[in-house]
């Protein structure tokens, strides 16, 4: 069973490479071991760093499961309640945005869903929530 050590995206990484068979659940233990070891001399690396740095996977491998993690945000946006998701308008560093129609008032939105990775980071959620609210100040014709 994967250590649930992480952060919830990097546990979910380690999760989706094991299921990949990038590498196996023991190889993602050893990676978890070596995260603590590092972390506990000041050096905090991430989960995916372990997994390059131990030689279980290679950076493009790693780019695949990123595809992979954005595929899996489509398939959460597809489930909003009341909504129509018709495609995805851009990502960026902490979120991605995608084209809707809400159903209830027939209109067109969009809808913009904040990473796993930076829901966890109590400063990321508060600056995601204020782009919200300043952004939904906003109409476009």
């Amino acid at each position: 069973m994967a250590d649930s050590s992480g952060s919830g995206s990097e546990s979910y990484v380690g999760r989706l490479a094991v299921e990949r068979k990038l590498l196996t659940p023991e190889e993602l233990q050893v990676c978890y071991q070596e995260q603590r070891s590092l972390a506990q001399t000041g050096k905090r690396i991430s989960l995916t760093e372990v997994m390059l740095k131990c030689g279980y996977v290679t950076r493009s491998q790693l780019q695949r499961l990123g595809g992979d993690m954005e595929d899996s945000i489509a398939r959460k946006a597809q489930q909003i309640p009341g909504y129509q998701i018709l495609g995805k308008l851009g990502a960026g560093a902490m979120a991605t945005v995608f084209k809707a129609r809400q159903l209830s008032l027939d209109r067109f939105v969009a809808i913009k869903l904040i990473s796993q990775k930076h829901c966890q980071d109590e400063l990321n959620r508060k600056r995601f929530l204020r782009e919200i609210r300043s952004s939904s100040a906003l109409q476009h014709p």
